[in-house]
């Protein structure tokens, strides 16, 4: 079962492709990679820049270390931007450590990234802030870059949002990577000049014959135009595959304080049956919440997409699938993870993702689905609702971790492509037009 991606994790896929074989196939059409420094690289987040361009973010082995790494492309044909960086793409080294970035924001006419920093005395989480042209942003925090430590030995942030006043938060977990039930969501506000205006551990309970702590690891969050922030991730009670893991979400005050009119006392656990995990949240035009990610009811089994829609208050909408809440096993007996959400104009609801055999690390698939307003698939997207992006190869990894929508309405899932043994691994993006069909003039 494949959960949250740790710092161990990251490493010891990175090191494995030191060993291997050169890059795989080159994609197909309508699907382009691009290699930073010859080694392994991975976007794990992305946003439309702007009307014509779009912002990856994720990480870059470069000779030394593991830096966070950014590219901007355009979007008509997928070219990386030369006014960006170097040839459109940027690394940006903390400490001489491990730097990863899970997490990309565009702030006026900036980037902000955020992950986690390997630092001299440990990790911490950390945030980038880039100038238009791929420059760090001196202007916060007088070197463009700030981490900050939660007091724990495994920090990061997953997921970033914009405030009122020029701030942004900044949303993961924080706790003992080798003590259970320690890991608490971990918030942190910044101003706009870089200070820490707020930041907080939030943890969760579970009621079993007492009122028991649970390892809770927030992955996503989304801000009401209220300026109310919602964090959403898992929580997790047991060891792996002893455990029962819960969509988890929590509803803060701008000022980090925690709304008592959402949920109970301010969080909401939903059970789905088995390992329930939060990758991705939104906000419709009326308020309501979509949390999306997935579920397994047995450990090591197959998984499927799972979405629940919550009311303002946070219960779950009963017009939407089941009881408010939409599983769906568009590939049988393979396991499918929901990692990223974006709610169109139109009310439909893209989350992509991946595939990924019950064994092994090779034919990983991005995967594309489309729901109409009622949780139902989209029968005009694809294959009655869904696509899968294949590259080419028989034995090829590939996966979205994030998914932009142009105003054209073209849909871009951006993540990872690797040959077999999925390594070494490049960013990896496809351009999908509104009903699903690679767009054959892009990344050529």
């Amino acid at each position: 079962m494949e959960s949250r991606r740790s710092t161990v994790g990251l490493v010891a896929t990175a090191l494995l492709a030191l060993t291997l074989t050169a890059h795989g196939a080159n994609a197909a059409s309508g699907i382009l990679t691009t290699d930073f420094a010859g080694d392994t690289d991975r976007a794990q987040a992305a946003i439309a820049y702007s009307s014509s361009k779009l912002v990856a973010a994720g990480f870059a082995f470069t000779p030394g270390s593991t830096d966070f790494a950014v590219a901007r492309y355009l979007m008509a044909d997928g070219s990386l931007d030369p006014l960006f960086g170097g040839g459109g793409k940027v690394t940006t080294d903390f400490a001489g450590g491990t730097d990863v970035a899970y997490a990309v924001l565009g702030y006026r006419d900036r980037v902000v990234a955020a992950g986690f920093a390997g630092l001299p005395n440990g990790g911490q989480t950390a945030v980038a802030r880039y100038l238009s042209n791929g420059q760090l942003d001196t202007t916060f925090n007088g070197t463009g870059t700030v981490t900050t430590d939660f007091g724990d030995n495994e920090q990061e942030y997953h997921a970033l949002g914009y405030l009122k006043q020029g701030r942004i938060v900044a949303a993961g977990y924080s706790g003992n990577l080798f003590a259970p039930n320690s890991h608490d969501f971990a918030v942190g506000v910044y101003d706009k000049s870089g200070a820490v205006v707020w930041k907080e551990k939030i943890g969760f309970f579970r009621r079993a014959s007492i009122w028991q702590p649970t390892d809770d690891f927030a992955k996503a969050l989304a801000v009401q135009k209220d300026g109310r922030i919602v964090v959403g991730g898992d929580a997790v009670h047991g060891v792996i595959c002893q455990s029962t893991t819960d969509f988890a979400l929590v509803r803060l005050n701008d000022d980090g304080t925690v709304d008592p009119t959402f949920g109970g006392g301010g969080q909401v656990m939903t059970d789905l049956g088995g390992v329930d995990e939060i990758n991705a949240l939104g906000i419709q035009k009326d308020g309501k919440i979509v949390a999306a990610g997935f579920t397994s009811t047995a450990c090591g089994g197959p998984t499927q997409f799972a979405l629940v829609r919550y009311d303002v208050g946070g219960t779950p909408d009963p017009t939407f699938g089941v009881g408010g809440v939409v599983t769906h096993d568009f590939v049988p007996a393979i396991r499918q993870f929901g990692t990223a959400l974006k709610i169109q104009s139109d009310g439909k609801i893209v989350v992509a993702g991946y595939t990924q055999p019950l064994a092994g690390w090779s034919d990983f698939n991005m995967m594309v689905a489309r729901y109409l307003p009622t949780g139902d698939p989209d029968p005009t997207f694809g294959q009655q609702g869904f696509v899968l992006v294949h590259t080419g190869g028989p034995f090829d990894y590939s996966d979205a971790e994030a998914v932009v929508i142009a105003r054209s309405h073209s849909i871009f899932p951006v993540g990872v492509f690797a040959g077999q043994f999925a390594v070494p691994q490049d960013f990896m993006i496809a351009k999908l037009d509104a009903t699903g069909v690679l767009d054959p003039f892009f990344g050529q």
